[in-house]
């Protein structure tokens, strides 16, 4: 798992932590963000067995949407963990703010307009 799930792309740390299992330290330890071969890859911590923390790259701020996120124990030749993803969403911008007037259910209408929304769950 990689904690949080999601990150707004204005406030993408510097590290995340990563946990897991069987984790082992390595000189070579590195994390990969993404599944193309150029994908940015960075330096790992070792932290302790069940926990690593990756280097994010400065790149995956601008990088909207999924990313796979893999730890390598060779220096990226072949990745431990593979089923890990962090999500980077596009900051929100709010244009305007309208209220109109109550509704007869007795609830205040209000319309937001902006930018970069997204429905959830």
């Amino acid at each position: 798992a990689v904690p949080p799930a999601a990150i707004l792309s204005t406030q993408v740390p510097t590290e995340l932590t990563v946990t897991g299992y069987n984790f082992v330290d390595s000189e070579s330890l590195s994390c990969k963000f993404g599944v193309a071969t150029d994908s940015p890859t960075s330096t790992a911590k070792f932290i302790s067995s069940s926990v690593v923390e990756c280097g994010v790259p400065p790149v995956l701020a601008s990088t909207i949407g999924p990313s796979a996120v893999s730890l390598s124990l060779d220096g990226g030749k072949t990745n431990t963990l593979s089923s890990a993803s962090v999500t980077i969403l596009a900051s929100v911008g709010v244009d305007t703010i309208s209220h109109l007037k109550a509704s007869s259910s007795g609830f205040t209408v209000i319309t937001v307009s902006g930018s970069n929304f997204s429905s959830s769950e």
